[in-house]
Order: structure tokens, then sequence, then C-alpha cells
């Protein structure tokens, strides 16, 4: 028996050594035990699959242990994004559903996500439920062709209805006479050619690259941040494009690259979201983001006197203040995002859209519109690093960064520590250094925000130093 364990979002587990499809059936019959423990008047399932390798395998045996157990099973036809499975359980009202993905890790990885039956992320509670039955029972398998005879297994096209999902959210009138030259990069992963198809009846022009999946995801990790972004970023320069949209490899995360091929982060993406929801669609509502993500959404909250919470990293928590709360937008610096009067769950193709939205309604490219947020609010420059680090000594760490903080960083004084997800040590004038341990890879991930890019890579230094200086403890 090995370890497994639902970390941030899902379980994940390296192919072959953890992730095989023997461990999948134990925790799809820990999955069916949980359902079956709940009173749910619905006992039926979405289950979906991205690109990777095992993945539709995967499925496959998720779907045969449902059934198994007695419980009815919705299954895509084919590649799906998380954000279409998501819909199929708000749009059919079901108790829940199951991805199999790995979401931005690297190709060597793959995992479950279990998504309950409000459309959102699974809470602490359902994960630490369904954690309790692995291994309790044997898993119960029932072919896919006799759970078809049954009764128990329906095969559909579950994006047929998501994508008219996204039309009606949209202003499609704006798009419509947009005009605009776009490049987007589903990386190879599950999200295809939706945006594409999403604007083929309006004047804008798409160029989609890397819509083909591909397990090894053409060899990098399927994660919309430089530098995996690079061809993105070559190809809006020459196809002199007004924008370039990705997606990592399910579909529910969002990067951006400018008309002059630049770079755009998700703390960005963000904050010209909050604004266009709040000047151009007159939206209001409480602004949520985690730990991690720019103090500039903070800021522009203020300015706007809207309602806000900081939460711990790991879209749950977000997900969490949504069903509960009037939420205008709730965002993570790992370009995960959801807005009001959608469902309570990050949509990578909708951030998007958004982002056209945004700019066909200004008549403004978004570096323009990012160059006015900077003039009103100030300079924040963002970076991540994620440094390999001793297992043993992660938790060492933390205890020392808590129990003795240090009373300046490059030469501004500590004036906050937050702990209740890893460290966060925020200076005089704003900028601040956070290290925390990845719920989803084995990782320390180092992360720091100020005025410049020079500024950041100090921070960075320091904390690496830090970390280094703890690991050589004995």
């Amino acid at each position: 028996m090995i370890d497994i364990h639902f970390g941030t979002d899902g379980w994940r587990g390296v192919l072959h050594e953890d992730f095989t499809l023997e461990n999948v059936r134990v925790v799809a019959q820990a999955i069916a035990d949980y359902i079956n423990s709940t009173s749910l008047p619905k006992k039926e399932l979405a289950v979906g699959y991205d690109a990777r390798t095992l993945s539709p395998e995967s499925a496959t045996a998720i779907t045969e242990v449902l059934s198994g157990n007695g419980i009815r099973v919705l299954l895509g036809n084919g590649i799906v994004t998380t954000p279409i499975l998501v819909y199929a359980i708000k749009h059919r009202s079901l108790a829940g559903g199951i991805m199999v993905t790995a979401s931005h890790n690297p190709p060597r990885f793959n995992g479950i996500k279990f998504k309950p039956y409000y459309a959102g992320s699974a809470d602490e509670k359902i994960t630490a439920a369904i954690e309790s039955f692995l291994w309790k029972n044997p898993p119960k398998s029932l072919p896919e062709g006799e759970a078809s005879k049954k009764g128990l297994l329906r095969l559909e096209d579950l994006s047929a209805p998501y994508e008219p999902n996204l039309r009606a959210y949209v202003d499609m009138r704006i798009l419509n006479e947009a005009g605009l030259k776009v490049v987007a990069d589903p990386m190879h992963g599950a999200q295809g050619r939706v945006i594409e198809r999403i604007l083929s009846d309006t004047s804008c022009r798409v160029k989609t690259i890397h819509a083909e999946p591909d397990s090894s995801f053409g060899g990098l990790s399927p994660e919309p941040i430089p530098p995996h972004t690079e061809e993105l970023q070559k190809a809006v320069l020459a196809e002199r494009a007004d924008v370039g949209v990705a997606a990592d490899a399910d579909g529910d995360r969002v990067g951006a690259v400018d008309s002059k091929g630049n770079f755009i982060t998700a703390h960005q993406i963000i904050a010209m979201l909050l604004l266009h929801l709040y000047n151009n669609r007159g939206e209001r509502g409480i602004v949520v983001k985690t730990i991690t993500t720019s103090t500039l959404i903070e800021k522009i909250a203020a300015s706007l006197r809207l309602p806000f919470r900081e939460t711990a990293v790991g879209f749950k928590h977000i997900c969490e203040i949504m069903r509960n709360e009037d939420v205008l937008i709730g965002g993570e610096e790992s370009g995960g995002i959801s807005f009001k009067n959608y469902f309570p769950e990050r949509d990578g193709a909708l951030c998007a859209l958004l982002l056209l939205e945004l700019m066909a309604t200004e008549s403004k490219k978004l570096e323009e519109v990012l160059a006015e947020i900077d003039a009103r609010y100030g300079s924040f420059r963002y970076r991540r690093k994620d440094i390999r680090y001793p297992e043993e000594k992660k938790s060492l760490l933390f205890k020392t960064l808590r129990a003795n903080p240090p009373d300046s960083l490059a030469g501004r004084k500590v004036v906050e520590v937050k702990s209740f997800d890893g460290v966060k040590f925020i200076l005089d004038n704003d900028d601040w250094l956070i290290f925390r341990a990845s719920g989803t890879e084995p990782k320390l991930r180092i992360y720091a925000e100020a005025k410049s890019l020079d500024e950041v890579d100090k921070l960075l230094s320091i904390g690496d130093s830090l970390a280094e200086e703890v690991a050589r403890r004995d």
C-alpha cells in the first residue's frame, strides 16, 4: 500500500510508480464508498480525462469500479478539460465528477481530481472522508459493456453543452465586432481548439498552436508560465497578433501574452479582469485571492470599496467562499480564476474570452491597460522559484522561520509575518517573500513581490540562502 493523499487539488503520482491502474482502482473504490455513504439522492458521477499517459485507461478503470458499486456514470467520449467536466456536474445536477489529470504537472505525473455535487473544488472535509475509505474495501468492478446494458453507463460528448455556456457568459456581440487577431496555445492539452471554435463566427481571427493532444506536451511542463510560453510569445510576434492566450493541460488555468510578446502574469490578469467586471460590466461583490497572489489585487479592491478576503493556497478555499458569499472574482497566482454567476471553479477558456472582451470593450491592447494600472496603483513585479528541498528538512525550515523571523530583508523592515499557509514576510513598503511546500509536487516554493524584478530577484536570493542555511543543519 502506498500513501495516497489528496493535496491542494487532488491526488498526484508519478506514472507507473505510484500512479498505476491498481492504485487508480483503489482511489475509485474510496470515492465510490464515499458517495454511497452520503445522502445524495442522485448517485451519478461524470468521468473525464485529459491527454496524459494512462488517462483513458484510468477513466475506464474508474468507470468500471463505480459501476461495480452501483453508481451510474456519465463518461466523456474523448479528452475534455476540467471545466467541461465541472459544467456537466452543474448542468445535469450530478453527485460529482472524477477528472483524470495532473493539471499543470510535468508529463511524468498523472492524477485524479474529485469534484463534488456543487461543481467546484472538493474541500478538506470531503477529501478527508475519501481518504478514510482508502484500502478499506477491495475494488469492485463491472466491465463497461455490462454496465451499459444495466443502464449504469452513458457515453456522451460532455463539451456539447459547455461551449454554449461560454458564449452565454461573455458578450458575444462585442466579440463579433472586435476584429482581434489571437494566438491560442492549449499546450498540447485538453483545451484544444475551444477558443478557435467559440470565435469562429466572429470577426476575430484565431491561430491555434500546439492544438493536438500530446502526452509528452512537446517535452515541456504544460503550465502557462515562462519558459513554457516562449513559443506562444514568438508566435504572437510572428503573426503580429493583438494577444496570445494559453491554458494548462486540463484547461482550468490561463496565461496571456501582450502584442509585444511580453508574458502577462496571473496577478495582472486578475487585476485587469477585476477592473473590467467592475467598470465595464457593472458587477459588484467580494474580491478573493490566495496568500501568494499580488498585493495589487487588495489595493484595487480597496480603491473600489469592495470587500476583500485572503485565503491559503488552493482553489478549494476560494471555492468555499464563493459557495457561501457573493464573490465577484476569486483568483490565485497560478492562473486559476472564477467569477460571479459562474460555477465556483476555475476556467481558463472563460478567462481568455473575458480578456478579449476587455480589449474589445475598451479598444485597448493589454499592455495599454496594464500601463494604466501601473500608473494608478504602482508597480508590482513577481516571481516564483521552485527548488528541490530535503523532505526531512521542510518542517524544520518552517519552524525556524516562524520562531525566528528576520528583522529585515533586502534593507527593508519586516512588519508582519503570516503563517496560515507557509511563512510570509511582509516588508514596510508592501514587498513580500513567502516560503511554501508545494501541495502537488515534492518541491519547496519561494515567492517574492517587489517594485522591480531586480528587487524581486534580491528577495528570492535571500530566500534561497535562508532555506539553504537550514538544510545544512544536522
